[in-house]
């Protein structure tokens, strides 16, 4: 990924697993961060270095009750990767990126072939009453 692919700025990865591209968009000098649901027990071997390290520095934080641990207005990009398809409350979801998206941000999503980005547009324009909370629309 290039920096300028994204925009410049602070990138979230929501949820970002074992934080495989915040590690890389950090060693390439972008500011990632990451968010995600965790479980107790998660264990992923021997890989779990990096990933360790990330939380513990509070660079990757663990979403509690679809909160997303960081202030309002953070982000400047955030970003997803076959996320949508696990998600139970799509509008809490997306009302919580929002609010940690700088007025001017962007969001990118990849999603599996079951959503499409179609689907997942006006999965996000139908979400009226966030857009009034927030009031930016889509």
């Amino acid at each position: 990924m290039k920096a300028c692919s994204l925009g410049a700025g602070v990138v979230l990865d929501f949820g970002c697993g074992k934080a495989h591209v915040v590690s890389l968009l950090r060693s390439r000098g972008i500011a990632a961060y990451g968010a995600d649901v965790f479980w107790g027990g998660m264990n992923w071997g021997e890989d779990d270095g990096p990933y360790r390290q990330l939380l513990s520095a509070g660079i990757v934080r663990e979403i509690v009750d679809g909160k997303i641990p960081f202030e309002d207005a953070t982000f400047d990009v955030i970003v997803s990767d076959q996320v949508f398809e696990h998600v139970d409350d799509f509008a809490g979801a997306a009302a919580e990126m929002v609010r940690v998206l700088k007025p001017t941000g962007r969001m990118y999503h990849q999603c599996p072939p079951k959503i499409s980005c179609w689907s997942l547009t006006r999965r996000f324009r139908s979400l009226t009453d966030w857009r009034g909370v927030y009031g930016r629309p889509i």
